[in-house]
């Protein structure tokens, strides 16, 4: 009897130990996938409101919903903590590895958007949301693209607030060894190229805000001579200054765009000078006018230039500042936004990045409708690509800004500004199209100019390959120039390719020879630019059908680089307007990895030695 009491005295405290044991092995095991649970209820629950909130122009939903993002961090930060004993075992697990690095990324934008709530109210409120303070704001899309212009510093100070933390996510998505049972690789290697863009947007908007905000000041007139450049009939700028328009602020507010045909201009110019030769010989007219003034690659220059014609005509609007764009921007727009359908005028005409080009030279050229209609044809069509992306998808949004910046970066959107202060901006992020006075190491930069009158650079794809040599103690370089035109003739946009083809390499340069022109070589050095040039014609046969192969011709630069020179660089600026621009640069024997020149590059040419 003695025994069997004490057996089950014994048995009882190991059941109650083994049964809390058990409890509590389950609570420890559960409680990381209950703070999960509660993680994504209350995330759910923030997307839910702010979805909300934002469909329905309500702050105070928006401001629920942040509410419950702030909690679903706590909760989250409470999963991670119930990880610990799993972090006891496995000290070098990945996933809570991930899990910790994710709930510092998770505190910082917290952190940040709690900060920034304020300014968000203060902003949606400007935009037409309504707030505590105003219930029901009447504002239509004019008057809230108006009062973005306004709020540019607040959205200024959100960006600089948001950017650090998510360039620390994006680090962290760019970085982290994703687990294959826990997503797809394929996408998560998605999801990382969408955040790395986003974070590249969010920099490119961070870099031109402060140059946005000093070309909008919230009062008095800034006014731009925006100039609309055909790329089918490239010149140096970027193409031929087809049209133009003006983009005024008064009051932070911007105005009515409208469109004019830039030969509208020239009768009420009173400057008219003797033009120069090249224009003289080829475009076979003894005056220069302002429609060819942009013949320096250098933008300031050329802009000085289109000044002198602009200020003579009497009481002409004085302009802060001129802002070329040209038809690849047009084309890219459109791709992201789907086209636009163009009113009865127009027959309803659907105009896409594919026809676009065509369109508008169809319309200025050969379309019967009245020539009032003609020329109002690029402003209307502007504004219904900016009714339609008013009226688009964020995700449609996201992508076509991103087409802006590729197109600031790619030179098809140049700025310049009277204001020195807002030109150094654009000229710090190589948005001015200047070129570089001060490399002091091997250059170039190739200017085409179509001089034919016809639309022939539509259809055609540049190579440019530069052989550099060591000989003795200096260097040679040979530059081919090579153009492919795809391009069928039919008399209107496409006939024999004609063109001033003009080589920009290192000051005090020796030329020994250029071929493949059909006139007398100019060589001269340009002080101005600290750049010694190299010029001769250019004329190219035609494609007659399609069965025939695309017609080519090249022009070579052979000269001596000036003695001194530090090589180990090769810095080639990119002429705006030139879409498709293959380069190859072999240096002492040694061809370097081919590239397509989007932008201005400098490859590096190390070891300098051969």
């Amino acid at each position: 009897m003695i025994v069997t009491g004490f057996r089950k005295f014994i048995k009882r405290p190991v059941w109650i130990s083994l049964t809390v044991g058990s409890v509590g092995a389950l609570v420890i095991a559960g409680f990381p996938w209950f703070a999960l649970a509660g993680t994504t209820a209350t995330a759910t629950a923030g997307a839910l409101y702010t979805a909300i909130g934002l469909k329905t122009h309500q702050t105070q939903s928006i401001d629920t919903g942040l509410s419950y993002f702030n909690d679903a961090t706590k909760w989250y930060h409470t999963m991670i903590w119930a990880c610990w004993p799993w972090k006891t075992l496995d000290p070098h697990n990945t996933v809570l590895t991930l899990l910790e690095q994710s709930s510092h990324n998770l505190t910082m934008a917290d952190t940040a958007i709690q900060r920034a709530l304020p300014a968000i109210n203060d902003l949606l409120g400007h935009l037409g949301f309504a707030t505590p303070q105003h219930p029901d704001p009447p504002l239509s899309h004019a008057q809230m693209a108006a009062d973005l212009f306004h709020q540019l510093p607040t959205v200024n100070r959100l960006v600089n607030l948001f950017y650090p933390s998510l360039v620390q996510w994006n680090h962290w998505i760019q970085t982290v060894p994703m687990p294959n049972w826990l997503i797809n690789q394929h996408r998560w290697h998605k999801f990382q190229q969408e955040s790395q863009l986003l974070t590249a947007d969010l920099h490119d908007i961070q870099s031109i805000l402060p140059m946005i905000i000093k070309m909008v000041p919230a009062h008095g007139t800034r006014r731009y001579f925006l100039i609309y450049e055909n790329t089918g009939e490239l010149r140096a700028t970027g193409g031929f200054m087809t049209a133009y328009s003006y983009v005024t602020f008064i009051n932070g507010h911007l105005q009515p765009l409208h469109s004019h045909n830039i030969y509208n201009l020239q009768s009420e110019i009173r400057y008219r000078p003797p033009a120069p030769l090249i224009i003289h010989t080829y475009l076979y007219s003894p005056l220069w006018h302002l429609r060819d003034a942009n013949t320096s690659p250098n933008v300031p220059t050329s802009v000085q230039q289109i000044y002198k014609f602009y200020n003579s005509i009497p009481h002409a609007p004085h302009v802060n500042g001129v802002i070329f764009v040209n038809t690849w921007l047009a084309d890219a727009i459109l791709q992201n936004i789907g086209g636009v359908t163009m009113p009865k005028t127009y027959n309803s005409l659907k105009v896409t990045a594919a026809n676009a080009n065509y369109e508008m030279e169809y319309m200025a050229e050969r379309s019967p409708l009245p020539i009032p209609a003609r020329k109002k044809f690029i402003a209307i069509m502007f504004h219904e690509v900016l009714h339609k992306l008013a009226h688009s998808p964020v995700p449609v949004l996201l992508a076509t800004i991103h087409s802006v910046f590729r197109s600031l970066n790619h030179k098809d959107i140049i700025f310049y500004f009277n204001n020195p202060q807002v030109e150094e901006i654009a000229q710090t992020h190589n948005w001015a199209g200047t070129v570089d006075k001060h490399v002091h190491t091997d250059y170039l930069e190739v200017v085409d100019e179509n001089l034919g009158g016809h639309k022939d650079n539509f259809y055609m794809h540049y190579h440019v390959t530069s052989r550099i040599k060591k000989i003795g103690s200096r260097y040679l370089q040979t530059t081919t120039v090579t153009w492919t035109n795809t391009g069928i003739f039919d008399n209107w946009l496409v006939v024999p390719y004609t063109s001033w083809v003009r080589f920009y390499v290192p000051y005090g340069s020796t030329l020994i020879s250029l071929t493949g022109g059909n006139a007398i070589t100019q060589d001269y050095n340009n002080r101005t630019l600290h750049k010694t040039v190299f010029g001769n014609h250019l004329t190219m046969p035609v494609r007659l059908t399609a069965q025939q192969s695309p017609t080519t011709a090249s022009m070579t630069a052979t000269y001596w680089l000036p003695a001194g020179l530090n090589m180990s660089r090769y810095v080639i600026q990119k002429q705006p307007g030139i879409k498709d621009d293959h380069e190859l640069i072999i240096f002492n024997g040694h061809a370097l990895p081919p590239f397509k020149l989007y932008t201005d590059t400098t490859v590096n040419l190390e070891p300098v030695h051969p």
